[in-house]
């Protein structure tokens, strides 16, 4: 379970425009994320439905950090916009 210090922080980096996508291809997303004067980089494998990210917290706890739930946060926003088109 993400705990609700993870999901505040995603949700103020998707809001603040932290999130960027950089490149999709047919089996991934990448993403980057801003945070703290540094970037981390997310990666959404599309046939998995697996996300995994290069931060401490990811790799230590193998679960959701606060930038992968941004980068969904994100995605979730650009879908209700393309239904919105």
């Amino acid at each position: 379970m993400v705990s609700w210090k993870t999901r505040m922080k995603a949700y103020w980096l998707a809001k603040q425009g932290k999130v960027k996508k950089d490149i999709e291809n047919e089996r991934r997303i990448f993403f980057t994320v801003e945070t703290g004067g540094e970037e981390k980089s997310v990666i959404y494998e599309k046939a998995k439905n697996k996300w995994s990210c290069d931060c401490q917290f990811f790799s230590l706890k193998f679960t959701d950090c606060s930038h992968i739930k941004a980068a969904k946060q994100f995605l979730e926003g650009e879908d209700a916009g393309k239904r919105l088109d």
